[in-house]
């Protein structure tokens, strides 16, 4: 079996969380993070819950075009005729 294959519907994610508080007792916190696509390498932030999501949809969207354009590579340099 191919170890560099992965199932595209299934995908990897390393995230980081944080919380950032404002300057003075009365602001509010804010939940900040960094999330990275393990198999691709992309990196996104986002700044709370549905920015989360918008970062997650991205990272899987490129990442599934990513993986189609490698397929097609592989498929013409099969194709190509041998040295």
């Amino acid at each position: 079996m191919d170890t560099n294959q992965h199932n595209m519907e299934s995908h990897l994610f390393l995230v980081r969380l944080w919380l950032q508080r404002g300057s003075d007792a009365s602001a509010d916190e804010l939940w900040r993070g960094q999330v990275q696509h393990v198999i691709t390498g992309q990196v996104g932030s986002f700044d709370g819950q549905s920015s989360l999501m918008e970062v997650l949809i991205a990272l899987t969207s490129s990442g599934a075009a990513l993986a189609a354009a490698e397929q097609d590579t592989d498929r013409l340099r099969d194709a190509a005729p041998g040295d």
